[in-house]
């Protein structure tokens, strides 16, 4: 699985490549319509490419265990196994490691927002302030 290894270096080099031009250039906006940065667009050209190489590995895994699936249909406890492989899979891979992660990072990205801008008004203080 050296391969995995690769990408994973691969991909965090990409993300500081694009973190750094960005912070060089003080982070310019990718149009006018848009409020972030190229390197947030490079993140997730990257996240979607690592996501496609996941399904990519679990089909073919699924794919593997359907082919050898009824050599091992007899044997409940083998059956049993290969069904819970693929159920693991799709828990370790999605639930188990990106949800906490992901809940962690939005937290304190929402707190250096905070930071920045200041409190932000309700939408009750916003009409209040309108009239």
């Amino acid at each position: 699985m050296d391969w995995l290894n690769e990408n994973d270096e691969h991909s965090m080099d990409i993300l500081r490549n694009a973190y750094n031009r960005d912070k060089a250039d003080n982070f310019p906006q990718t149009s006018d319509h848009t409020r972030f940065s190229n390197s947030v667009v490079d993140v997730f050209t990257q996240l979607n490419e690592a996501l496609k190489l996941l399904k990519q590995v679990l089909l073919a895994y699924a794919d593997m265990v359907h082919k050898d699936f009824p050599k091992f249909s007899s044997n409940e406890k083998l059956a049993c196994i290969l069904m819970n492989n693929v159920q693991q899979l799709r828990y370790s891979l999605f639930v188990a490691t990106l949800e906490p992660m992901i809940h962690e990072q939005t937290n304190k990205l929402g707190a250096l927002l905070s930071k920045i801008k200041g409190p932000q008004l309700q939408k009750t203080q916003v009409a209040a302030k309108e009239f």
